[in-house]
């Protein structure tokens, strides 16, 4: 009798070890899987300690530093092209927040050590109290040039500008002012918007019924709270565009970079759109509805976001934030147990429900662990804990069952879940996967690693199915195909119970100790030092092994 094992796959917990496909196995840790070839991994890279007290959940590389947070945070450049200021967006720590080149980095660490709060609101904004600004007041003083010459009813509004050029919307609308040439409008301008911003100045507007357009016009620009008009109506152009450049929700989350040059966040059941271009301003028209509350979003495909719910999933489609659909994926009724769990892995997006490891996709929507683990089984790693991480091709999903005192970290192809899972050493705190370099960042035991990209090798183990034969054998024959970087151990056991181990130097057939016959046997290959292995060949007899 021979075995030969070979096309690796990984584990399938749901099915018995007896009645698993030879080539599956029973148990794994720290080994890749690729082309049928078991090998080993890497350790991780060292980057650099933690700079926070407490567990390190969100990293975000900048210019050579990373911003740290030990809460659940999303940040995004600015996706407007060269800016200049090198902007991050970040959402999780409060309200949403900005930083740039000048405040990130200065001072102590953790980075990011200063932000200003996202948004440009009007003069005399004071949350809570003057949500759209306060109107401008003021007079209208001296002796018209001529007592008969048209009266002009003017109404004023002013904008807030920011250190970044941006401006927001509009203040409430002044009381009309009666002018005729000869008189000067004094005017009040609204006090500088309360709060963490970085307003520089403000801009002026004004209606005229001496023009031919009834919106408000550029007046000027200017500082403090004290100026006046004499601006003649032959002398407007501009109009005012940002009446609609609302500040974002305070409590939007989710903060994610949309193809086109716009941001998108959500809080509760509302998905909000930025203008594009303007990650300052989130119109209130691009807002849309789902049933139940957003859990988590993440980009598809170019024009495509997927939107996850306590209840079923949505996809938003558009090429504008201003002719966005929202339809719902009836097809599959899954709620997003954890936002972090969501992660685009390539063919999809994965999300952890409460029955298992979603992918929707372009090209659908299936459970990719629906064959790997029972509900049971599922439930038992709290998907609710999950995080995911693509790394080359595979999704890692780390979980904490905090009430059973139990943690983990498993790898999958979602293009083949069909390959079954590879246990990995550890639980993960965070991570964030740089598309450029193609690295997976990871925050892990108080460290910033690079994940797979170390010098030294882990020692990996590989399990097989457990062989069950209808009358006792002994196997007393072996040889290992593969490539030899160092050596490679192969035992031999009934389950987790281990009756015989060697040393396997080589691809050439070695003889194995003899002894007592089993009705069930599995094989276990320890790999240490980079070796990949592709087949396995057991006999009971060094000929059969031969061939002869």
């Amino acid at each position: 009798m021979s075995r030969t094992i070979e096309g690796f796959r990984g584990e399938r917990p749901i099915v018995a070890p007896g009645l698993l496909q030879d080539n599956e196995a029973t148990d794994t840790l720290d080994v890749r899987i690729e082309g049928g070839k078991v090998f080993s991994m890497h350790n991780n890279l060292h980057v650099r300690p933690q700079t926070t007290g407490s567990t390190l959940k969100s990293i975000y590389p900048y210019g050579g530093n990373w911003f740290e947070w030990e809460g659940d945070v999303d940040a995004t450049e600015t996706q407007i092209g060269a800016d200049a200021y090198n902007r991050v967006i970040f959402t999780g720590d409060g309200a949403p927040k900005v930083t740039y080149t000048a405040l990130a980095t200065t001072g102590s660490q953790p980075f990011p050590s200063s932000s200003y709060l996202l948004g440009t609101p009007p003069p005399g904004y004071i949350a809570g109290s003057f949500d759209f600004g306060q109107a401008i007041t003021g007079n209208v003083t001296g002796t018209p040039d001529d007592p008969d010459d048209l009266v002009d009813t003017r109404f004023y509004v002013a904008t807030s500008v920011d250190i970044f050029g941006a401006e927001g919307p509009p203040c409430l609308v002044s009381s009309a002012f009666e002018w005729q040439p000869g008189q000067t409008v004094n005017l009040t301008i609204p006090a500088e918007a309360s709060g963490n911003y970085n307003i520089t100045g403000w801009r002026l507007y004004r209606t005229s019924t001496g023009s031919s357009s009834t919106e408000f016009q550029y007046v000027k620009d200017g500082t403090g709270t004290a100026t006046t008009d004499s601006t003649g109506a032959d002398d407007l152009v501009e109009v005012l565009t940002t009446e609609d450049y609302n500040l974002p929700n305070p409590n939007m989350i989710g903060i994610t970079a949309m193809p086109g040059a716009y941001l998108a966040g959500f809080y509760d059941n509302i998905l909000f759109f930025s203008e594009p271009g303007y990650p300052h301003a989130w119109p209130i028209g691009y807002q849309l509805n789902t049933k139940t509350p957003i859990v988590g979003i993440k980009v598809i495909s170019q024009n495509t976001i997927l939107v996850t719910t306590t209840e079923k999933p949505y996809i938003a489609v558009g090429t504008d934030p201003a002719n966005m659909s929202l339809s719902s994926l009836d097809d599959i009724l899954e709620a997003n147990a954890s936002k972090r769990s969501m992660a685009d892995v390539g063919p999809g997006v994965v999300f952890a429900s409460p029955d298992g490891l979603i992918m929707v996709g372009t090209s659908g929507t299936r459970n990719l662990t629906e064959q790997i683990f029972s509900r049971a089984q599922w439930q038992a790693m709290d998907p609710t804990s999950m995080q995911c991480f693509y790394h080359e091709g595979t999704c890692l999903v780390t979980w904490e069952n905090i009430t059973a005192s139990t943690e983990g970290t498993f790898a999958i192809n979602p293009s083949a879940p069909e390959g079954g899972i590879v246990r990995i050493s550890g639980h993960i705190d965070g991570g964030h996967y740089a598309g450029e370099t193609d690295l997976l960042y990871l925050s892990k035991d108080g460290n910033i690693e690079v994940y797979d990209e170390g010098a030294t090798w882990r020692d990996g183990m590989w399990r097989s199915k457990l062989f069950e034969h209808k009358s006792p054998s002994t196997f007393s024959a072996a040889r290992i195909w593969g490539e030899f970087l160092g050596t490679v151990r192969l035992t031999l056991g009934t389950g987790v119970r281990e009756f015989f181990s060697r040393i396997m130097p080589d691809s050439r057939p070695h003889r194995l100790q003899g002894g007592q016959k089993r009705a069930a046997i599995n094989v276990k290959l320890n790999l240490t030092d980079g070796q990949t292995i592709h087949r396995v060949e057991l006999a009971e007899s060094m000929s059969e092994l031969r061939g002869g």
